[in-house]
């Protein structure tokens, strides 16, 4: 069975793919720099679940009208969202180095081992060589390659029990679906134009409706077999 990666290497060997645990996501500890993603956290636990679409704007609201088990982002949005944060996912050098001030607010910063990287021209590079001062004590990493954003490619990564991991949207809400949060909250993953006040200049202009779809793809297979997730979407 061949594995449509976005990078090549280690990461797209099926035999790292094959040690995924589909319950525990336990990974190979083959970092040397960070820990693998092993957690588990208790049954029922709600997650509410935040990227940078305008809706983000209402995140303090949220998280006022009730309690979370916990609370996870998506690249920058981390710094729009008050308090403590138990999760923050990336797949990006820049979205990581942006979100330098929410930092000390974050206790798991949740990676693959080789990231993005604008400065190297779209190379993969190591977070821990090129942001000398990341917490790599709270660095969890998810030892998996991307993999390209398509049913066909959703499907093959189903079947294999790979990580569903077209963006950081679907890699951080399949983790927590791993990781025992069987209802997330979804804010901010708006699809269309735009972002949330308060964030880094970004690319403007970009239409996000095709990650929502398959962002919606990804949540139809979540919501069956084994994980059974409730999940929904909230002021989008």
């Amino acid at each position: 069975m061949s594995h449509d990666h976005k990078r090549g290497g280690d990461l797209d060997d099926p035999a790292v793919l094959a040690a995924l645990d589909a319950d525990l996501l336990h990974v190979p500890d083959v970092v040397p720099w960070a820990k693998p993603l092993t957690d588990r956290v208790g049954i029922n636990g709600r997650c509410l679940y935040v990227a940078k679409g305008p809706s983000a704007r209402h995140a303090a609201e949220a998280l006022g009208r009730r309690k979370y088990w916990a609370v996870a982002t998506v690249n920058e949005a981390c710094l729009i969202v008050p308090g403590a944060i138990n999760w923050a996912f990336f797949l990006d050098l820049d979205a990581i180095a942006n979100a330098k001030p929410a930092w000390s607010r974050i206790r798991h910063l949740v990676m693959p081992p080789v990231v993005h990287s604008g400065v190297l021209k779209g190379a993969g590079a190591r977070p821990d060589l090129m942001l000398p001062d990341l917490p790599v004590d709270r660095v969890r990493i998810i030892n998996q390659g991307q993999i390209a954003s398509s049913e066909d490619a959703i499907d093959e990564a189903w079947a294999c029990g790979g990580m569903l991991m077209t963006d950081t949207a679907t890699m951080g809400l399949h983790a927590l679906v791993r990781l025992g949060y069987t209802a997330v909250d979804l804010l901010g993953h708006d699809g269309g134009v735009g972002y949330a006040a308060g964030l880094p200049a970004l690319s403007q202009g970009k239409d996000h409706t095709p990650k929502r779809r398959i962002l919606e793809s990804v949540i139809r297979r979540l919501e069956g077999p084994p994980h059974y997730l409730k999940a929904r979407f909230l002021q989008s």
